[in-house]
């Protein structure tokens, strides 16, 4: 039987005070689509045609890490271009929990094609100390 691997250490921060201040830890924070609707319906379900369409898209924003975060921004794009939506999400999410995520639109389609809507969360830690840590030791979550 091989040995437990010892846990590595959190990276760590001289916070403004001298303190040694340790890093937040867990999956980095984001957003998941879970719902759709189109109108009109996509072609064979999952093409646009040509012409306007109302997007309604809903889903979550989650924060795996052990401290809380404030969202700045989600940003949305359709078919690699920016997308003025209007997006519903609370500015704060808790440590190890999850927020409802609304987005609502039109989108013009001037071609026919696939559908391909992707979101950017833009976010910080709520604890302004923690400002530099950014994203380190934090784990990308698929």
């Amino acid at each position: 039987m091989l040995p437990v691997a010892p846990s590595s250490a959190p990276p760590t921060i001289v916070a403004p005070d001298g303190r040694t201040v340790a890093c937040p830890t867990g999956s980095v924070p984001a957003t998941k689509l879970t719902e759709a609707s189109f109108n009109p319906a996509l072609a064979g379900g999952s093409a646009m045609d040509t012409g306007r369409y109302q997007i309604r898209l809903r889903g979550t924003v989650a924060n795996e890490t052990n401290q809380p975060i404030t969202v700045r921004e989600v940003r949305v794009t359709v078919r690699g271009q920016p997308w003025p939506a209007r997006v519903t999400v609370p500015a704060e999410v808790a440590a190890q929990s999850s927020v409802d995520l609304a987005i609502e639109g039109t989108y013009d389609s001037s071609s026919t094609g696939a559908v391909d809507i992707k979101t950017e969360l833009a976010w910080a830690w709520q604890a302004g100390e923690l400002a530099s840590c950014g994203e380190a030791g934090l784990i990308e979550d698929d």
